[in-house]
């Protein structure tokens, strides 16, 4: 059962969100920027309230309100450098735990709005892709437990996009935010220079997109150990060389063979996986056959700007599945669900240059679509019954 049935703070966010959705909707429809921005605004204030005024409920949030009571020096920090700034400029404003959930909350949202607003730049679309990312229970879980990589996301996405445009010294100091914030922020970005390969190379890309989708597929069938006996192959031993005074064999094993009940694909019933991975796979399937179905000298394949960006979904999202037997294996798709309002927004303004009507009818469907899959996910989250128990 939806929980803004039981709860009256949620189902008053709920009906505004329907209410916003609508506006949205008419914002697209009529073509008005100043509607959509005004929207758009509208809806980040709600963000900020629903993820800042929430009850500290759940364990990563305690965990960084422990360290943000304890905040002294750099050298006594527990995580890294970037987030040791983030947490002491709140420190400095107010330190309390209120203001430490609220203003963080705020960077969070300011952040995922300056995607919107880059890259629905001149459009009418930046209300959808902050509503979409609202709906989305893998943003909800970087808001307010997943924190780190949650605030390191929409760097690494303002870094791609700065890159895209040659504007590389705005991309070095995003990406940099992004690499002091989390650690596995380096990955992602070597992964972004692997889709630039497969962006100029669009039979390989297929390829990949076929391959990534079959293997998730039956990734739901077949247990794929792929993490495992990584965690255990000769070329972790070979690193070791490379990583004196650090055991570097046991912690990638505790990374990425480490047993934690309840935490791996594998041990969750056929119901529990699509819960928690249907967000990703339902992208995959979606942006996998627009792709797979454009000619070659389509609009939207010569620009180049679609194909960039969906490259880079497609290696995150593969990385996510051939990592898929490991511990904590969602949050390696979290690094990708926030493309995907990119992507959805930009197939939406293909469809509209392109075909007015069927422009309309898949703007509908997508508008009920976030709605149905949110009461589904979103609103049943057990985070939220954390963060708003009354």
């Amino acid at each position: 059962m939806p929980l803004f049935l039981t709860n009256i703070t949620l189902f008053l966010y709920f009906l505004i969100s329907l209410f916003l959705l609508l506006l949205s909707v008419v914002s697209i429809i009529c073509k008005s920027k100043k509607l959509d921005f005004i929207v758009f605004l509208i809806i980040g204030i709600m963000m900020v309230c629903f993820y800042g005024l929430r009850f500290p409920g759940n364990s990563d949030t305690r965990m960084y309100l422990q360290g943000f009571d304890s905040l002294s020096s750099l050298d006594s920090f527990m995580w890294s450098s970037g987030f040791y700034v983030l947490m002491k400029s709140i420190k400095i404003i107010n330190n309390s735990h209120d203001a430490y959930i609220f203003l963080s909350s705020l960077y969070f949202v300011l952040a995922f709005m300056l995607v919107g607003i880059l890259y629905c730049k001149d459009r009418y679309y930046k209300s959808l892709f902050l509503l979409t990312c609202f709906y989305s229970w893998s943003v909800l879980d970087l808001a307010v437990n997943t924190y780190r990589q949650g605030i390191a996301i929409p760097f690494i996405i303002l870094g791609v996009y700065f890159l895209n445009s040659k504007k590389n010294i705005l991309a070095v100091v995003a990406i940099s935010i992004a690499l002091t914030i989390h650690w596995g922020s380096s990955v992602i970005v070597a992964l972004y220079f692997i889709a630039i390969y497969l962006s100029k190379h669009l039979r390989l890309l297929k390829i990949v997109t076929f391959f990534t989708l079959m293997l998730f597929t039956l990734s739901f069938f077949i247990n794929f150990e792929f993490a495992g006996s990584l965690s255990k192959s000769s070329l972790i031993s070979s690193l070791q060389v490379l990583f004196v005074g650090v055991d570097l064999t046991s912690k990638i094993d505790a990374y990425l063979g480490g047993g934690v009940v309840g935490a791996r694909f594998y041990d969750m019933p056929s119901l529990q996986r699509l819960y928690f991975s249907g967000e990703i796979y339902i992208a995959i399937l979606i942006f996998s056959f627009f792709f797979l179905t454009r000619k070659a000298k389509d609009p939207i394949i010569t620009s180049g700007n679609f194909v960039m960006i969906y490259s880079f979904f497609t290696i995150v999202a593969f990385y996510g599945v051939v990592l898929i037997s490991m511990t904590w294996f969602i949050r390696n798709f979290y690094w990708a669900v926030p493309i995907t309002p990119v992507l959805y927004v930009l197939i939406l303004q293909y469809y509209e240059k392109e075909n007015v009507k069927k422009h309309h009818f898949l703007l509908l469907l997508f508008v009920i679509f976030q709605i149905a899959f949110s009461i589904e996910t979103f609103w049943r989250a057990p985070l939220i019954d954390l963060v708003y128990p009354y």
